[in-house]
């Protein structure tokens, strides 16, 4: 009876798991402040809806353009080359607008795991976007005036309006002044955070070790994702893939990403051999894809690529960097394997959901 009375005592004392609200938002903790993590999130999510406004706007002005070019056309090749052209420049404004929404979800991961590196790695990723926003000015402006001497068409046709040129400018304006700021941010978010890390590992130097490997896997995991389909996307669109390859592809790239996202996080975080094994075989194999499509464009098809050899290698370089830190990422967790981190990972994640009850010490004994 008494230790029946105890054992529900005890249980009473553990508080439920979080309701959904404190699963999407920063909520503060006995030991984890908000106030600098909701302030980050905040204006994050407005930078991102501005930016994504401004994106939406030039692509949608770029469009009207394009009806206005092909009425003024004068045939058939200079058809051609304006559709050709726009389907370019929309392909890479697409990735960008995706790429400003994933900024914004690395922002939000980072912060609702209280992970440091995430939100450092977010820095250099808002900076390449900076770098993309202000070439893109200059990319705008080019291909019009490419499309004009080639199509031999009048200046007047297809000018761009004071509204498409401010949110042109408007982006890279807004990324500039965001950065900073964000970095300020970053810099109180560390201090925050900084706690977590140590309550974990126990201030222990091998399980720091061990933390940080197993935070950085995933995290470069997350980035591949992402920079793996933005390739693929733009090897689909703007290169020559038979009709059968625009089914096969996408269809099969989109069950190997997802069974490499989920068979690589739950083989790191679980410590799941076989799942870790299927993993960095499913990495091989995405290394392989990007190797043979490099291989197909500029070997095979080289005039076809050409255009836009800069960019389409930028992408498939980061992708296989990535997909190779991956891989060695998954060797080093796996060596880790056994060495208690999961242990002090799965009390964590327990605390986090409210459903870890720490043992009281009896100091009268």
């Amino acid at each position: 009876m008494n230790a029946n009375h105890a054992r529900d005592e005890s249980n009473s004392n553990v508080p439920s798991k979080r309701p959904l609200v404190q699963r999407l938002v920063p909520f503060p903790t006995d030991d984890m402040k908000v106030h600098w993590a909701r302030r980050t999130l905040t204006l994050s999510l407005v930078v991102t809806i501005l930016c994504a406004a401004c994106q939406s706007w030039i692509m949608i002005n770029q469009t009207q353009k394009l009806k206005e070019l092909l009425a003024a056309s004068t045939g058939s090749k200079a058809d051609a080359d304006i559709w050709q052209k726009w389907k370019t420049e929309m392909t890479y404004h697409s990735v960008f607008l995706a790429s400003i929404f994933f900024g914004l979800y690395v922002t939000w991961d980072g912060i609702m795991n209280h992970n440091t590196l995430e939100i450092v790695a977010t820095n250099f990723y808002y900076a390449g976007m900076l770098g993309y926003a202000t070439a893109q000015i200059f990319q705008v402006l080019e291909g019009r005036n490419l499309i004009m001497n080639q199509s031999l068409l009048d200046g007047s046709v297809g000018t761009y309006t004071g509204i498409f040129l401010a949110a042109l400018l408007l982006l890279p304006i807004l990324l500039g002044i965001f950065l900073p700021v964000f970095a300020v941010f970053t810099r109180y978010l560390n201090r925050d955070f900084d706690w977590r890390m140590y309550r974990i590992t126990g201030g222990e130097i091998d399980m720091t070790k061990y933390f940080s490997a197993y935070h950085v896997t995933l995290l470069l995991l997350k980035f591949d994702a992402f920079f793996v389909s933005a390739f693929t996307v733009i090897d689909l669109v703007l290169t020559r893939v038979s009709a059968r390859g625009i089914i096969v592809i996408p269809s099969l790239g989109a069950v190997v990403g997802i069974a490499a996202m989920l068979t690589g996080y739950y083989g790191i975080r679980y410590e799941l051999r076989i799942s870790l094994f299927t993993f960095l075989s499913l990495m091989l194999v995405i290394m392989g894809y990007i190797i043979q499509r490099l291989y197909e464009a500029f070997v095979q098809e080289y005039d076809q690529v050409q255009r836009i050899k800069i960019p389409y290698l930028f992408y498939a370089v980061v992708s296989m960097g990535l997909s190779v830190a991956c891989f060695l990422g998954g060797v080093r967790c796996w060596w880790n394997f056994g060495k208690g981190l999961k242990t002090v990972l799965d009390q964590e994640s327990k605390r986090k959901d409210g459903v870890y009850a720490q043992e009281e010490m009896n100091l009268e004994e």
